[in-house]
This record gives structure tokens, sequence and C-alpha cells, in this order.
């Protein structure tokens, strides 16, 4: 062999845990149990004096595995486990499942705890967590491991549709964390790159080496097996002679290997003989070690050479949420209320909390359906793995809703009974003051005792002026008022029946009924500008066809849609000019004409969908603007309807809900998108954007810094957001909530090589902003009804009080609204 160094390879023995990938999750349940019972029967085996495995060890990359197996069989059963894992045959690592970068933090540090105390249960120690297939991981995913006494992080990226961080693989690094705490990880390749050297019989393939005139695969036929040696040496040889000529600083490597060539693969004792078989022969210059993740990071943790680098690591792979962004919408929401009314309500136990988050970890999973749920939706298993995904979702609207009604129990709420009341509890629950218009929900059978005219006030007797309006699901028209809450603030209100209608507010189609004084018929055809104002219009809206022009906010628009929004307090363009508000770019991926002739051609246009997303090829349709219409004008906002045309869409409608004397804009989208097969995007322009931005990005309960606060040789691209963004702009800051999208684009939609996060990014930073909340672009496994009705709002906040220290509770804010109960 031609390498100079003594090398040692560690090879981590697992199974990648993908829940419906390769068979229904019921299928998949069974079989990790069933592994995990075979692995006993080895146990026993080579207690008994079969040494031909023995040194045999197993890591479960996924703690559900284990919690899964523990809720499922016997005792005699889960005594022998705990006594396997106790001696050292099987690791208990940290992480629950390979997740997208959708579950919240604070619910990924709770999953952790269930390792760590089954771990204390059997003495074990619980200090290593891994992560497979998924390209990156939040550093709040990090923090939460380290907060639990995790200290070691293995990472296998799949590099087919992502590329390790620091642009070095096979490499130990300390990853210094927010919180002043470091941990030791190994930046890995694919999971199963150990396979690709022959180690595992019946289990040899080649992703990630493709060598001239060798297919990994045919050593598993009885032919071959006896020349998987020839196959070993030749890739090391390569490998690690590479690794010495650019002088790479270590002289080991680790590497997952499976027991079979495929996901959810089985436990395979018959790699230890290869392995004694290899180093017999060659173990003097490369030494082969079966180990657990712990043994591995304890043998080089003291190693010198390590370096220490901080920052985020953004998920390539995260944008395969996108394919189910009704599902998504109603998730993120789902965390949010768990998290508050868990701790408000005050009297849920822990196996109900460890209920809920199993189910927010089973549909976090990275797993979204069958690996043909792309090329066949048709299959059978591609249609009930993707029920079973969906009917999560049902279960935690259902659970959480739970928690929601026994908090307002608690809190004495009298929801419906014929004691009517008319006393209402308007609860902020963040920490920022609110500011907006809040209904006033009386129920239907209410309104036969609480009919308008109204005097609502508060208890210290102030009145607040009303305004009836219909909210569809309750199928009645309710008393809607201004409030203002301070942090955390309760507000009593009382709704009484009145003589007149002192206290109601004429709306707009009142003020402009063809009698109304100023005799103004919402004509579109004049510049609002020549029409003298009027105190009966009080601080009205003026519309023309192309602008709204109000007291302190003016917008415009063209065919393409809005593209000024000028706060007329400041002269401030919240717009940078450069794309329209809300507008929609539909974008599908063509595929290049022609065959593809050979494995080079094939792998080259796989790695340029899959990291970039969208080729040159990609074909785009823009919306268009067709008709806008003013739907509501009081003192407190303006309302605005955009209905756009676009291509594969029945709907897209545009609703900006702009306040008059807050600086607040509240934009729904309501679309209807109709089945496309092929592999598309739906960005959605935000364009706030200027020169010398710092763009603040909500990791989980942590702002950081896009393109600077992440790790060298990350993703640049795209990344996840929970409660939304910020942006410090030179004249304003602006935060944008988005607490139904966790997508956010931060390039042009057009074709554009990926840039990685190196020193020098800004000298070709392309700065745009694009809520990004439909992608199909997974070659495999995603959603395949992606079609629906989908609602998704935004509220957008501006000024230089907005800032990272309110950021937070602003963005919880947005998703909870203010909370509200009958007492």
């Amino acid at each position: 062999m031609n390498i100079k160094k003594k090398w040692t390879v560690y090879l981590i023995h697992h199974s990648h845990l993908d829940m419906g990938y390769t068979h229904t999750i019921s299928e998949i349940s069974a079989r990790y149990n069933r592994f995990l019972d075979d692995i006993l029967l080895e146990i026993d085996l080579i207690k008994a004096g079969k040494n031909e495995t023995k040194g045999y060890r197993y890591t479960v990359e996924c703690f559900w595995i284990l919690d899964h197996y523990f809720q499922s069989s016997s005792q005699d059963k889960i005594k022998k486990m705990k006594e396997a894992i106790e001696e050292g045959y099987v690791e208990v690592t940290g992480s629950y499942f390979n997740f997208t970068d959708s579950i919240h933090p604070r619910i990924y540090g709770s999953l952790v705890s269930r390792a760590k105390k089954l771990a204390r249960e059997t003495n074990a120690e619980c200090k290593a967590a891994m992560f497979s297939d998924v390209n990156g991981f939040n550093v709040n995913y990090a923090v939460e491991l380290v907060n639990q006494g995790v200290d070691y992080l293995f990472t296998n990226v799949h590099s087919g549709h992502g590329i390790y961080a620091l642009n070095e693989k096979l490499i130990p690094f300390y990853w210094k964390l927010p919180n002043g705490k470091k941990l030791l990880t190994y930046n890995g390749d694919l999971y199963t790159y150990g396979n690709e050297f022959g180690f595992c019989p019946r289990g040899a393939f080649s992703d990630v080496i493709d060598d001239e005139g060798y297919d990994a695969k045919a050593y598993n036929y009885d032919e071959k097996m006896d020349e998987w040696l020839d196959l070993a040496k030749k890739r090391f040889n390569e490998l690690l002679g590479h690794l010495e000529k650019t002088d790479h600083a270590f002289d080991f490597i680790a590497m997952g290997i499976h027991g079979t060539d495929d996901d959810n693969a089985i436990p395979n004792p018959n790699i230890v003989p290869r392995i004694k078989q290899w180093n017999e022969q060659y173990g003097d210059r490369v030494e082969v070690k079966l180990v657990t993740l712990t043994e591995f990071f304890n043998a080089i943790k003291d190693d010198e050479q390590i370096e220490t680098y901080e920052g985020d690591w953004p998920d390539w792979w995260s944008d395969g949420i996108g394919s189910a962004p009704w599902h998504m919408k109603y998730f993120k929401r789902l965390q949010t209320e768990y998290l508050y009314y868990k701790d408000a309500a005050g009297d849920i136990t822990k196996a109900y909390e460890e209920e809920i988050e199993t189910k927010i970890a089973l549909f976090a999973e990275h797993t979204f359906g069958h690996f043909m749920s792309v090329s066949d939706p048709y299959l059978e298993d591609s249609g009930k793995i993707q029920l079973v995904k969906e009917s999560y979702i049902g279960t935690l609207i259902q659970m959480v809703d739970d928690i929601k009604y026994r908090y307002y129990n608690a809190n004495g709420a009298n929801h419906y009974n014929v004691h009517v009341s008319n006393k209402f509890v308007l609860s902020n629950p963040s920490k920022e003051t609110y500011k907006g218009v809040v209904a006033l929900r009386f129920d239907k059978f209410d309104l036969y005792t609480y009919r308008p005219p109204y005097k609502i006030m508060d208890g210290t007797g102030r009145i607040y002026p009303y305004y009836m309006k219909e909210i569809a699901e309750l199928r009645a028209s309710m008393p809607h008022i201004y409030v203002e809450l301070k942090p955390l603030e309760k507000l009593h209100i009382r709704v009484e029946p009145y003589k007149n209608k002192a206290f109601e507010i004429a709306l707009l189609e009142k003020a402009f009924h063809v009698n109304a004084p100023v005799g103004f018929e919402r004509l579109t055809d004049i510049n609002p500008i020549s029409i003298p104002k009027s105190k009966f219009l009080f601080h009205r809206v003026m519309m023309s066809e192309d602008e709204a022009n109000g007291e302190n906010v003016s917008i415009k628009w063209d065919e393409k849609g809005i593209y000024s929004i000028i706060d007329k307090t400041t002269s401030i363009d919240l717009l940078n000019g450069r794309g329209c508000l809300g507008a929609p770019i539909f974008e599908i991926a063509k595929e290049p004409k022609g065959q593809v002739q050979d494995n080079i051609e094939a792998n080259r246009r796989y790695a340029v969908i899959a990291r970039n997303k969208k080729t040159l090829t990609s074909e785009r349709a823009f919306g268009t603007l067709d008709y806008v219409d003013l739907i509501e004008d009081n003192p407190y906002y303006f309302e605005i309807d955009f209905y756009y045309t676009i291509a594969n869409f029945n709907m897209y409608k545009q609703t900006l809900r702009v306040y008059k004397t807050i600086r607040k804009i509240e934009m729904n989208l309501v679309l209807t998108k109709n089945y496309v097969k092929e592999r598309h995007n739906l960005y959605v322009s935000l364009p706030f954007t200027t020169d010398r931005n710092k763009l603040f990005l909500d990791r989980g309960d942590r702002l950081l810094e896009a393109w600077k606060e992440q790790l060298p040789g990350t993703l640049t691209d795209h990344n996840t957001i929970y409660g939304g963004f910020l942006i410090e702009r030179n004249d304003t800051n602006i935060q944008v909530s988005c607490p139904d999208v966790y997508l956010l684009q931060l390039k042009s939609y057009q074709y554009e090589p990926v840039v990685l996060m190196f020193d020098d990014i800004k000298k070709i930073q392309k700065f745009e902003l694009y809520s990004w909340p439909i992608c199909t672009m997974w070659n495999v496994n995603f959603f395949s009804r992606e079609s629906n009705h989908l609602r998704l709002a935004y509220t957008i906040e501006w000024g230089k009080e907005i800032d990272k220290s309110s950021a937070a509770e602003r963005f919880k804010q947005s998703s909870l609204g203010i909370i509200q109960y009958k007492e």
C-alpha cells in the first residue's frame, strides 16, 4: 500500500433509521424490535464462547429505537437489553430521530433528556449523538445536546444532497456554541461510507466512491466474496493516500457501516470476522476497529490538533419540508402553542407531555414518504405512509387543544352555557406590548341576549369604540376593538347593550354610501391628492387605480404587484424596488432533453438539482395583478385585497391590513394550487433589503446573523426560520414574523452556483429575500399531494425600536395572538 502513516480506521455499526422510506412505519417499528432481539441472541452466543464475533458492537443511531423497544417488549427482554447497554455491546445515543430542521430546539432538548434518563438507569453515559442523512444541524440543537450532558456529535451528511462543513471531511473539530460550551464533533461523510470498503458481507456498495472498473456490489455475490480484500486494499490506498497528499492532520478516520445495502439495515455481526481478516494481513499499516461512538471519541478527544469553529450549520436538505406546506403551517403553530400552554396550564402530566412530544418527533423525522413517492405516488405503500405521517398533525391538533382548554378552565373560563357571560379576558402572552385589533368572540347563542348596539369598557371604565364585522367560522358578526396590552397583561372587558350607536364606528361601506355627505362613491380613477380632507372621513385612505394613500402610509402598485410602501412620517420606503411584496414566482425544474448515456452525466445532473434546487432549464411563471379592492377602512386600519393570476394556481389572493396609528402591516396570502407532478418551487417576494443590511434569522429562541454567524463551508442559499427574521437597515429596522412558513430563500430565484460560507462571501453577496412555502425538489420521498388550499400569514413591523432584544417575543405574539376567553 502506498501510504506513509500508520492509520486507524474506526467503524461505527448502525442502522440508518428512516421512518417510512423503505417500508411502512409499522413494519419498520417491528423490524427494529426484531433487530434488537437478534442482537441479544448474538450477545448470548458471544458469552457462550463464539469467538468469531467477539468484539461486536452496535450503535443505536436514534434513541427512538430503544424507546419503542422498551414500550413494546417483555420485561425479560428489557432487562437483557439494559444489561447489553451496561456491558457496552449496545450504545445509547442522544438524538431521538434524524430530524428535519423544523422541531423546536426546546422540544429537541426534552427528547434528549429521555435518552440520558435511560442511560442513567443502565449505568451508561449517553455521551454521544449522531445525525445521518440530514445535511446540517441547527446550532440550537447542539446547545440542547450539551445542556443535557452530551459531549460528542458524529455527523454523516448525505453528500448527494449537501456537503460537509469546513470544506474538509473526515476530521474532528470543536464546535463552539452560543452558550460558550464546546461540542466535540466529527465531520463525516455518507452514513454508509464504511460499506464501500467491503467490510460487510452482502452489504458492499458504492455511493461515494466511483472506481474505474470497480462495482462494489459485485462483492456481495458468492463468486466474488473471497476477493473483497482487493476492494478494501485499493480504496484505502487511494483514500488514505489522498489524505496524506493533502496534509490531512490526523492519522485516523471514522465511518458508519450498515449490515445490508439499504436504510433501516439489519445488524450484521459478520462484519467482525472481516475486520479480523483485514487486520491479520494489513493491520500493521491500516488497523480497523469496530467501536461505539463514545469509544471513538474517547480515543481522539485529547488530540491537540483539533481546531475550534463556531457558528450555525444550516441544513441543505431542510427544503424537503416545503413539500408539505399545509401540514407544516399547522405543525409550526402547534409547537408554539404547546410550549406556551403546557407551562400556562400547569397540570399536564409528564406522560401526556411525552406523548405529545413523541408525535411531534414522528412528524419532524426527516422522512416524508416512501422512496417511490415521487416516481410513483400511486403505490399502496406511498399512500399509506403519507396518510400515517399526516395523521400525526391531526392528533397533535387535538392534544394541544386539550391543553389549551385546560388552561381556559383553570382560569375560570365560561365557554358556553345558559348563563350568558358578557365579560371577556384578553391576555397578552408575550413580554412585549401588543397593539392591534381584537374580535370579541361571542357564541352565536349569546347574541340572542347581547345584540348590538353596545357599550364596551374595561375595569377602569374606559370606553372602547367598536365596529361589527363577520367572523365566518362563527357565522355571525362580532364586535371588534383596538387594544394596547402591556407585557403579560390581562385586560378585563365588559360588553353591555346600549340604547344608541354612540360608540359604533361607521365602516367603509356605510361611509361611502351613495347618500353619504361627501358624495364620494369609492371612485378609483380620481387622484386622491385632489380631494380635500373631510372631517367625515376621519383619516380615511384615499384609493386610486394604482395607489392607496393613508394618513401615515402610502402603497403603490403596478401590474406586477406592490413595489412601494412609504412611511410618510419618515419618508422611508420599506421596499427596495427590486421586487413586489407578496408577489408569487412559480418555478418548474424541467429536465434537459435527451437520454442520459453515462453515470458521470447522471451524477452531474443529480448534484445540480439536489444541491441548487433549480437548473438552467427551469421554467418560471410570474404573478400578474388583475384586481385590487379596498375592503375595509376604519380608524385603526385599512385593508386591501390584491388578486393575482399565475400558472398552476386557481387562486392567489394577497390581503394587506395596514394599521394607521402604529407601524404594523399584516399580510395574508390565500392560494389554491393545482397538482403538479414535476419538481417545483413557489417563491413569495419579500423585497425589504437595501445595501449594507444585517439579516438576523430566528433559529429557535435565538437570532443569528445570516452569512456571518455560520460555520465555514456551510450553505448560504436558504435557511429555516422559526418565528421570522429581522433586518437592520441604516434608515430603519424591519421585523417580519412568519408563523406559517419555515423556509427563507436568501438569494435570487434565478439559477446561480451555490455559494458557501467563507471569509470572502461579502464580495459576491447578492442579498434577496423570498419566503419559500412550497418546494418539491427532493428527488425522492416527499409528500406527493402538496396541492391544497393554503393561508399564510406574515406580520411586518418597523422602526428603530424594533431590535434583537424584543424579536423573540414579537414572534411569539404573531403566532399566539391575544389569548381570549369569557369569564
